[in-house]
């Protein structure tokens, strides 16, 4: 039995969208996966749990530019519209892994960030089927001052986060002792020869 003193609260799906305060972060197309994810928390948070009332919301943070792309749906949103939303923002700027590839090559080197800053970097361009390997390691290690890489590469890490965390050390304990010697010379960062003729054999090559 309710009482005088009881409030009944409508479901989700019947709450004006003015009465449920949130306020998305700016849209971004870099790592959109990552959107997603601080807008799934905001939802948790203020308890929004229906497709229709998170699509609403994560309309009203499109930028004009990516709204007009999405007007079909906008109009005539489908029977489960936030899936759908996500769904079609995601193919449309989600990385290929050629682009994953480009990326990381495009990396320049470490200058005032913290080498755990630059491999938080790296990693999230890797596909998610990807393990980083030798490879991997070695371009994060190239964009290292020479001191640090030099004092890494006497040490049996495999691990990329472990990798970082002992890079991380070099960086701050070591900082007054490296520091002179960590100006970059050309000879600090040697890419990998021939970038170009790499990306045109990847982009003949059905691999994707």
């Amino acid at each position: 039995m309710s009482t005088n003193n009881e409030v009944s609260s409508p479901p989700d799906g019947q709450l004006s969208l003015t009465t449920v305060s949130i306020k998305l972060p700016s849209f971004w197309t870099d790592f959109l996966e990552v959107w997603f994810l601080q807008a799934e928390a905001q939802f948790a948070i203020k308890g929004v749990t229906t497709s229709l009332t998170k699509f609403h919301h994560c309309v009203a943070a499109l930028p004009q530019d990516v709204a007009t792309r999405l007007i079909d749906l906008i109009h005539n949103p489908t029977s489960d519209p936030y899936a759908t939303l996500r769904t079609r923002l995601i193919q449309m700027y989600t990385l290929s892994n050629f682009q994953r590839y480009q990326a990381l090559q495009s990396i320049p080197v470490l200058t005032d960030q913290r080498p755990s800053e630059l491999m938080d970097k790296m990693l999230v361009l890797l596909p998610e089927d990807e393990k980083p390997g030798f490879f991997f390691l070695g371009m994060f290690m190239d964009r290292l001052p020479a001191d640090i890489r030099s004092h890494l590469l006497t040490e049996s890490i495999a691990d990329p986060r472990r990798m970082a965390t002992r890079a991380d050390e070099l960086w701050t304990v070591c900082g007054k002792e490296l520091m002179p010697s960590m100006q970059f010379s050309s000879q600090d960062y040697r890419p990998i020869e021939d970038v170009s003729l790499v990306s045109r054999k990847l982009q003949n090559q059905v691999l994707f």
